[in-house]
């Protein structure tokens, strides 16, 4: 597979842009890519770049990746790792490395738990960068659930049919059923008191 170190994505010229249908480019900072991944490579070519190297890398960040004329950089830790302070701690340093390196270039940073979006967040840019958390986003589907259930499952159902194999099989039926239940949802809350609706604000 490919551990991405930061993942850019570039603006493609004009005159790519009017040959095809999308007008971005990802390049992909990795550690060496497999025969898989490669191949992936190959297909889509003209928008999706793999780069051996690694983000404390200077010389990979500025001038093999080019990262200054990136448009954005994604950091994205590990979701499958074992030891989640690690893995945060490890997007923490690529964090430190590219702002040294470019500081214009909007940085997009996804972390583990939540507690690690407040030590990461003092070292970004506050206007351009953004940082998320998987334990986070987690819990707001929880919470979300909570008032609205039914919502994550028709989220995720709503991306896996937005996806290659989007009309297979179960998804639209999973969809609508989804939907039902939040139409049921809201047609029970609207005999709510005014404080529930309060504390759903």
């Amino acid at each position: 597979g490919v551990a991405p170190w930061c993942m850019q994505v570039r603006a493609l010229p004009a005159a790519a842009a009017q040959r095809g249908r999308n007008a971005l480019q990802l390049v992909c900072l990795c550690n060496k890519p497999s025969v898989e991944f490669l191949a992936l490579q190959e297909l889509h070519e003209a928008n999706l770049t793999l780069v051996e190297g690694s983000a404390f890398n200077e010389q990979d960040l500025l001038h093999r990746a080019a990262l200054a004329g990136s448009v954005g950089a994604m950091v994205l830790a590990d979701r499958f790792s074992s030891n989640a302070a690690a893995e945060d701690t490890d997007v923490q340093f690529r964090v430190w490395a590219i702002k040294s390196a470019v500081k214009r270039v909007p940085l997009y940073v996804q972390v583990l738990r939540r507690a690690s979006v407040g030590v990461i967040a003092p070292f970004l840019d506050p206007s351009q960068d953004v940082i998320s958390s998987i334990e986070g986003t987690r819990m707001r589907l929880l919470a979300l659930d909570a008032f609205v259930p039914g919502a994550s499952t028709l989220l995720a159902n709503l991306l896996r049919s937005s996806g290659p194999n989007a009309g297979c099989a179960g998804g639209p039926r999973h969809s609508s059923s989804s939907a039902s239940g939040l139409r049921r949802n809201s047609s029970s809350s609207r005999g709510s008191s005014p404080q529930a609706s309060r504390d759903d604000s």
